[in-house]
């Protein structure tokens, strides 16, 4: 993962700040500019010969994401199927069980027309059985299906093919019972397994937020991920527009809930 510092430094470069500029914005001394400028010189390189790229690639990748363009999917070729959980042991922490759940009594539409975007948040932490709710809602399998030919779940939002490509992360901040942390969350176990909670994982998390202080002033920060050949052993290239529509419906549904 690329360094808060070596961002912007690229940024500068690429954006043709002076030498002045970056070093005072970014608080360099000679010698560690020298020392970016080495350092990154085969990146910022491969930026400038790509920037043209960059002016096109939305309408680029829509053409060639079309059914036109397929060929022959991995599903179809018949090589084996990638495994729709992914792998984790550690340390858990078993969240409450979903039928056990008081769930809101509210209505959709009261829901919707309530719905809005927050940068301060109570000091007051989330309850387990509120986080449970929120994945719940969000990533937690109902259905888990494996065959030799394939292998899918159905959760609470909807995927492309029932595919669902993505994985959740959790900075815990501020939750009952939760030491703060870096956490993933394990669909099918209804369980958090404790990644690191070291003190350094909110402040690396932060910075690769680009300094974004809400990511560790809320009680937990959701992180998605995708394994992107979860969909495309199916669709191909045309998968990777559906990672970006799967990971809306579940934006939508943290928000919803």
């Amino acid at each position: 993962m690329m360094d808060l510092k070596s961002f912007n430094f690229l940024y500068g470069k690429v954006h043709k700040a002076s030498k002045e500029e970056i070093m005072k914005e970014l608080h360099l001394s000679e010698e560690e500019y020298q020392e970016l400028e080495e350092s990154l010189s085969e990146t910022l390189q491969q930026i400038i010969e790509e920037k043209d790229k960059a002016k096109t690639i939305g309408p680029d990748f829509v053409r060639l994401t079309s059914y036109l363009y397929e060929d022959i999917s991995d599903q179809q070729k018949g090589l084996p199927h990638p495994p729709a959980i992914k792998p984790r042991t550690g340390e858990k922490i078993t969240l409450p069980a979903p039928e056990t759940l008081t769930m809101p009594e509210i209505s959709l539409a009261q829901a919707i027309n309530q719905r809005k975007s927050l940068r301060k948040y109570s000091p007051q932490p989330l309850s387990l059985p509120e986080l449970s709710f929120l994945l719940w809602a969000t990533c937690w399998v109902k259905e888990f299906h494996s065959t030799k030919y394939n292998e899918f779940t159905r959760r609470n939002v909807p995927s492309a093919g029932s595919r669902h490509p993505m994985e959740c992360y959790l900075l815990i901040n501020k939750v009952e019972s939760v030491p703060p942390g870096l956490y993933y969350y394990h669909p099918l176990e209804h369980a958090l397994i404790k990644l690191q909670t070291s003190s350094d994982i909110a402040k690396e998390i932060y910075e690769a937020c680009l300094e974004q202080s809400m990511v560790i002033e809320d009680a937990v920060t959701f992180i998605f991920t995708a394994v992107p050949y979860r969909a495309s052993w199916r669709y191909q290239q045309r998968a990777y527009r559906y990672l970006y529509v799967d990971v809306g419906h579940i934006g939508q549904n943290v928000h919803l809930a």
